[in-house]
Formats: C-alpha cells, structure tokens, sequence
C-alpha cells in the first residue's frame, strides 16, 4: 500500500507537471501572439503616420497654392483699382486743363472783341472828326465861291476834299 501510494504520489506530480508544461507552452504561444499583434499594429501605426505626413505634405501644400492665388488675386485687384483711380485723376486733370483752356481762349476772345470795338471806336472818331473838317472846309469854300473866288476856290475846294477823302478811306482801311 506504501508502494501504490508512491505511484500515485509520482503519477500526480508528472501529471501536474505535464500540466504546468502545457499550460507554460499555451502562455508562450500566447505571448507571441500577443507580441505579434503588437507588431502588426506598430507597423500599422507606422504606415497611418507614414500616410498622414503624406496627406498633411498635400494639405499644406494646396493651402499655399490657395494662399498664393488669393494673394495674387488681392494684388492684382490692388493694382486694378490704382490704375482705375490714377486714370480717373488723369481725366480729371484733362477735364480742369480743358475747362481752363476753354475759360482762356474765351478770355482773349473777349479781350480782343474788346479791344477790336475799341479800336473801331477810336476809327469812328477819327473820321467823324475828319468828316466835320471836312465839313467845316466845304462850308468855308462855299462862303469864298459865294463871295465870287470862282474857280481858284472850287479848285481848291476840289483839292481839300479828295485828300480829305484819301486820309478818310486810308485811316479806315489801315484800321480794319
């Protein structure tokens, strides 16, 4: 009976051994699987940043593209609305230079209407005055032929008149 307690005894230490090897060998292969689920997933996580970096690059690349577009869009439009404002000052300048030029030219228009009656006064004048010389001799001639001086004083008359008539039609003439 000692000797079959022995066996039992040995038969339940191998059995529990065997156990414990087994129940060892199933945590190993736990463990690698583990281990290789971990792997797996860093190398996943590996790619998934690998693939982000990729897409942020295109991100922040599209985003500078847009940036510059506006930019040159805002520039372009900058300029646009210069060139608008500096060609509008020109035609204002233009439209003032113009007026002024317009308001001159009228001016000495004027100014030489002015002075043309002026000086077509002065003319009248001068011929009333000559005509009321003129005038003035006829009359006194008249009074000589009547008083019987005949033909010296018509001749003379005659004379008096046509150069009367000369310096009448010559200042008129220079005057015009």
């Amino acid at each position: 009976s000692a000797v079959a307690l022995a066996q039992m005894k040995e038969q339940n230490e191998q059995a529990i051994s065997a156990h414990i090897a087994v129940m060892a060998q199933d945590r190993a292969l736990q463990q690698a699987k583990q281990a290789a689920m971990v792997r797996d997933m860093a190398m996943d996580l590996a790619a998934a940043n690998a693939r982000t970096a990729v897409v942020v690059a295109q991100m922040k690349k599209q985003n500078e593209q847009v940036i510059s577009t506006r930019f040159m869009a805002l520039a372009n439009e900058h300029a646009t609305q210069l060139l608008h404002e500096v060609a509008t000052a020109v035609e204002k300048a233009e439209t003032r230079t113009a007026a002024a030029v317009a308001e001159a030219e009228e001016r000495a228009s004027q100014n030489a209407a002015a002075q043309a009656m002026a000086m077509a006064e002065a003319h009248a004048d001068v011929l009333r005055e000559l005509r009321a010389q003129l005038s003035a001799v006829d009359a006194k001639f008249d009074v000589m032929q009547a008083l019987g001086d005949g033909n010296v004083a018509s001749e003379h008359a005659a004379a008096s008149r046509a150069r009367a008539d000369a310096a009448c039609s010559g200042g008129h003439a220079g005057g015009q």
